[in-house]
Parts: C-alpha cells; structure tokens; sequence
C-alpha cells in the first residue's frame, strides 16, 4: 500500500494545509468529527476514520492505536464495497465509513446496556458505596456516548443543509466533465438521511438509559436524605434526653456536696430526693419530646400547606393575616369595577305638562 506524504497530497487534491488539520493529520489531538467537500476530494474526519475520498481512490490515514481493531474490520468492509460497480464510487466509500461508525457505536452500546439494566436492579435491594461508584462510572460513559453520536449526527444534517456541499460531492460527475447542478442531489440526500435517522435512534437508546440512571441518583439521593434525617432526629432525641436527665441530677448533685444542710438525719430524706429528682427528670424529658414532636408537625404542615416559606413559630398567623389583606383588596376591586359597569337608565324627554313624550310616542304608534 503506498504512502504520502502532507506535501504530495495537498498537491495532488489541490488541498490546503488547514484541510489536513481538520483530519488531525498535524498532530493534533481531538479534533471534532468533520466531513468537507473540496473540489476534488471529500475529507472525512468521523470517529476513528480519518480519510480522503476521490473519485477513484480512498486515502486512508493511520488510526489512533485504541482503534486499531476497529480499522482492521472497516479496511476488509471498504475494499469489499469498492470492488462493487452500482452507484457512485465516492458514495461507497462514504457508505462504508458510515455503516462502520454505527456499528462501532452500537456494539459499545449493546455491551453498556445490560450491565447498566444490571446495576439499577442491584439497587432495588439496597445502595452500596460499590453501586453508587459504579453508577457514576456509567453515567460518565453515557455522557461520552450521547455526546459522540450527537456530534456526528450534526455532522451529517450540516452536510444535509448545505446543497451546494451536496452537489458538489459528485466526483466522479466532476471528473466526466458533468457536473451536477444544486438541485439535483437526491442520491446523496437520501444516504444522508438514513444514517441521520439511524444516529436518531442511538441517541433515543442513549438517553433513555441516561434519563434512567438519572431517575436512580434522584431516587437514591431522596433515601440517603431520609436515612440522613433519621440519624439526626436520633441524634437530637439523645441530646434531649441528655438534657433532661441532667435537670434532675443536679439535684443529686447539689446535695452531694460535703456541706451539711440539715436533712442528713431527717427520715426518708433520701428517698425523697430520689423520688423528685426522678421526676424532674421525667417532666423534662416528656416536655423535651412534646417540643420536637410540635416542631415536626409545625414543619411538615408549612411544607404541604398554601403558605410555604413562612417561618414556623408564627408563620400561619401571618399567612392568615396576608390572606385576608388580599381578600380585601380583591373585594375592593370588584366593586369599583361594578360601579363602573353600572348602567343608568336613559333620560326620556318630557312636554310642558310633565308627561313622557315617549309614552304618547309610543301610544300613538299603537292607535295607528
């Protein structure tokens, strides 16, 4: 297989050197996907693919070493296409870079997609810190995914709205001196549109098995909430009760100091104290958990009620009293729009004698 060099093929396809970058074929590195129509050539520049189409050749670059069992297969697919006589030549070429772009992707796909299914049923039985990593880990190859076959597919309905790019794709009508005109390109606008629709339906797979690890991460994010809320309403019930014990060992406290107070001796002191500072204690703890069982109920009323946002002590007494403000204004309106809606009688004229002339009018009227 020959080679060549930037020099020999700028000069053989009357190329510019900017053409060559946009194959990244001047080392650099992640170029976007690109097809361009030149005069004599198409470059093509879509995935692991990097060629140069002619009317009677395909210039193939060298792919990047991760593809290199990907280009082995599209090598045996593009000379077994070419060696066909029906259509194009330029368009068996492109067709070949294209079927094996999709079928690239699409075997990526086949391979993500069950073991995403997988792992989301894992989490049916519980969330572990393996599951979860896992998960980012697939939502990021998603992401890469839904962003690779987007890409192309732009690529390809650019191409498609560009009708003097489309016309001008018939090399080898170029080459016979039978150039086509801009209208008359329905053979490359249908190849154009199979493969947009066969990108359309990739990306539909890929995002909904994105939008379903999404739902996943909402609903897990949502579990780990409640479990977080749990451990912290246990932790504040142990605090009151912390509390509450404390109020009653002070008592024990305050009499366990080495000064005499008198009450050494007296009979059944002890169990006196004993039995107040227990219930001290026990009034303190049971205050203690009516106060957050209040707390609790005041919160969840506000977050479901009409009137979110207000504070919590307080806060339905104010919403009431803005209600009623806005009862009133409402009130008020309405009846300065009924005064202004209101509609007077109209005036009738009358004679000398005080009586209606409409009425004579209009019994005259009858009488005739």
């Amino acid at each position: 297989m020959p080679s060549y060099s930037k020099a020999d093929i700028c000069q053989m396809y009357s190329l510019q050197p900017r053409d060559l970058r946009k194959l990244g074929a001047t080392g650099f590195s992640n170029i976007l996907p690109a097809i361009l129509v030149r005069e004599k050539a198409i470059l093509v520049n879509i995935e692991h693919i990097r060629a140069i189409v002619t009317a009677s050749s395909v210039i193939l670059f060298d792919p990047p070493q991760e593809t290199q069992q990907h280009h082995v297969g599209f090598v045996y697919d593009l000379q077994r296409k070419l060696r066909m006589t029906n259509g194009f030549y330029e368009f068996r070429a492109l067709e070949a870079i294209l079927v094996n772009v999709i079928n690239v992707i699409e075997v990526e796909l086949e391979e993500l997609l069950p073991k995403i299914n997988e792992l989301l049923e894992e989490f049916d039985g519980g969330v572990t810190p393996s599951s979860l990593s896992s998960l980012l880990n697939y939502r990021r190859q998603l992401t890469r995914l839904k962003q690779r076959v987007e890409t192309n597919r732009d690529v390809l309905k650019q191409l498609l709205s560009a009708s003097d790019d489309l016309a001008s794709m018939y090399l080898m009508s170029k080459a016979m001196g039978t150039p086509r005109q801009i209208s008359d390109d329905i053979e490359v606008e249908l190849l154009m549109e199979h493969y947009i629709m066969m990108f359309d339906e990739m990306a539909y797979s890929v995002n909904e098995a994105l939008n379903n690890v999404k739902s996943t991460e909402v609903v897990t994010g949502i579990v780990q909430d409640d479990h977080r809320n749990r451990l912290i309403m246990f932790e504040l019930k142990a605090t009151l009760c912390t509390v509450a014990l404390s109020s009653g060992t002070f008592i024990a406290t305050v009499f366990g100091m080495n000064i005499p107070s008198g009450l050494e001796e007296v009979n059944g002191s002890f169990a006196t104290i004993g039995i107040v500072s227990c219930m001290i204690s026990g009034v303190a703890m049971v205050w203690a958990l009516r106060q957050l069982q209040g707390i609790k109920q005041s919160s969840v009323h506000i977050a479901s009620g009409p009137h979110r946002g207000f504070p919590i002590w307080g806060g339905a007494r104010r919403a009431n009293s803005v209600a009623g403000i806005e009862r009133a204004k409402i009130l008020e309106a309405s009846k300065d729009e009924s005064k202004k809606l209101e509609v007077k009688p109209p005036v009738t004229p009358k004679d000398g004698k005080g009586k209606n002339l409409q009425d004579d009018k209009s019994s005259s009227t009858l009488k005739i």
